[in-house]
């Protein structure tokens, strides 16, 4: 396939996904303030194409690595595969990180900072006719360790030795293809992280949201949590 040339990686992941589902959905978003919107496969690859002309064209040379703070579940999924694609890193910072950590990341990585408001460029990059990245990007994402104060912990690719994990990941959480997935959990953690990954990876579609707003939409998209 395609996405084989991601080698595992988080953006092969969401590539496979996305092939998979290019009229059907792949994210469902819900909130009490912007309702319910449907990302299909298409969808999400032409938000990354456009982060990664974004990103290409911040950059004086080679594109700039990409710092996302709280910008939401699609723009994060389409931000992996923009990354992937492009052989950058890419950094997951949430709305529970300490403020001002997102700059003092993009300016330590001379990246470029996304938030949900980042307006993109209209014209995008062709993400399967760019040449295969000469790097592994990184995923860096929170975790408060042992000290109580979130930071990055960098999390490159996945390893053919720890896919058995990431199955049965799903499996202990009831994933199955075609069948809607929730999670609650934040994307930029470790453990929704997973799940989101474990669940694209098996062909289950996505459904997002917290508090009220999800519970309400559990019985209209039949998902399993």
């Amino acid at each position: 396939m395609r996405s084989a040339r991601y080698r595992g990686r988080p953006a092969g992941v969401v590539m496979t996904a996305c092939l998979r589902r290019p009229d059907r959905p792949v994210l469902v978003e819900v909130s009490r303030e912007l309702g319910t919107r449907v990302h299909t496969g298409a969808d999400l690859r032409g938000e990354a194409a456009r982060l990664a002309a974004h990103a290409v064209a911040t950059s004086s040379g080679s594109p700039a690595p990409l710092v996302l703070e709280d910008c939401g579940p699609a723009r994060l999924v389409a931000a992996l595969l923009a990354a992937g694609s492009l052989g950058v890193d890419v950094a997951l910072v949430g709305a529970s990180a300490p403020p001002g950590l997102a700059t003092e990341i993009r300016d330590r990585w001379r990246g470029v900072l996304v938030t949900a408001d980042t307006a993109l460029p209209r014209t995008a990059v062709d993400l399967l006719r760019l040449p295969p990245p000469a790097r592994s990007g990184r995923v860096s994402m929170l975790t408060s360790g042992t000290t109580g104060r979130p930071h990055p912990v960098v999390r490159r690719g996945v390893p053919a030795t720890a896919w058995p994990t990431v199955l049965d990941l799903g499996a202990a959480s009831g994933i199955r293809r075609d069948e809607v997935t929730a999670i609650a959990p934040p994307l930029e953690h470790g453990h929704g992280f997973s799940v989101l990954m474990a669940a694209l990876a098996l062909g289950s579609p996505v459904l997002v949201g917290r508090d009220d707003a999800l519970l309400g939409a559990l019985a209209e998209h039949r998902a399993r949590c």
